[in-house]
């Protein structure tokens, strides 16, 4: 399996089971899509970094025998609106997410090392204005180092 399948398939993992404010089932999709009448249910999606300007995936030497595995991470909190008083306890479970994850051991995956959060929006006000949709995106970064 990819290091980068390994590492997306550790947070859901992760954020599964962990004991957040509100109970949520995060589900790996590479190629996010919704449609709207689906999204009055909490959806936590875990993906690759799906931003151009964030690499999923680098390699670099860290020195002769190692090679450093760089890898990006995006975790989505999404779901459809009625009321903007929705919209602290969901901005409540993004930062309950982002807290898991600062300081997560990803189990049996390896040594990997959490090295930041890149928050691209924790409440786009777009996204709420045009179709009552909450979207929170943050992305994780992780390092490993390996030999070979």
């Amino acid at each position: 399996m990819s290091r980068l399948i390994e590492i997306v398939e550790a947070v859901a993992a992760k954020i599964n089971e962990s004991e957040l404010i509100e109970p949520v089932t995060a589900e790996v999709d590479y190629a996010p899509q919704f449609d709207l009448p689906d999204m009055r249910q909490l959806h936590v999606t875990v993906a690759a970094s799906l931003d151009p300007k964030i690499p999923a995936a680098e390699e670099t030497p860290a020195d002769r025998r190692l090679t450093q595995h760089d890898l990006a991470v995006d975790v989505a909190v999404l779901k459809k609106i009625d009321d903007r008083a929705e919209v602290p306890p969901l901005i409540d479970t993004a930062e309950a997410i982002r807290g898991l994850l600062r300081q997560a051991d990803l189990g049996d995956v390896g040594e990997y090392r959490w090295t930041g959060t890149t928050v691209h929006t924790l409440c786009d006000p777009e996204q709420l204005k045009a179709r009552r949709m909450f979207m929170a995106v943050a992305t994780y970064h992780y390092r490993i180092h390996e030999e070979g």
